[in-house]
């Protein structure tokens, strides 16, 4: 994994590394010193930010419709227990989409979430509420 490549090389792009491929990174560095930050950066940072070491990715079903052809989805247990569900959306226009997430632990509560076109929205969910005495 590389966060930053230097792209003034010979070839014009970051490497060649110990296998002799070509790398990408999130930053380029370009000849004229100048850093050229992609999207995925932010995602990466994104994913950083809500999964933290120690939570593990667990299977899910996400119904796809026409509508909902350009959403992708990683669930993820966190370290206490919780759960975070990461939602990509690529869809170009300006519509949100309204995604529901429901855990099978649940009786029958869902939270309804907006998911603006080219974004990540990630959803943090406790399975067990604080008991109040």
């Amino acid at each position: 994994w590389n966060l930053l490549v230097d792209t003034s090389g010979p070839l014009g792009t970051g490497g060649p590394n110990h296998a002799n491929n070509t790398c990408f990174a999130h930053i380029h560095v370009d000849v004229d010193n100048s850093l050229l930050v992609h999207d995925s950066y932010w995602l990466f940072g994104h994913f950083s930010r809500f999964i933290p070491r120690g939570a593990h990715a667990v299977p899910h079903s996400l119904r796809k419709t026409t509508l909902h052809d350009s959403l992708e989805a990683s669930v993820f247990v966190l370290p206490g227990g919780e759960r975070a569900v990461a939602v990509i959306s690529n869809a170009m226009g300006a519509n949100n989409m309204k995604v529901t997430v429901k855990d099978a632990a649940w009786s029958s509560d869902a939270v309804a979430v907006d998911v603006p076109a080219r974004s990540v929205v990630t959803v943090q969910i406790s399975l067990h509420p604080p008991r109040v005495s």
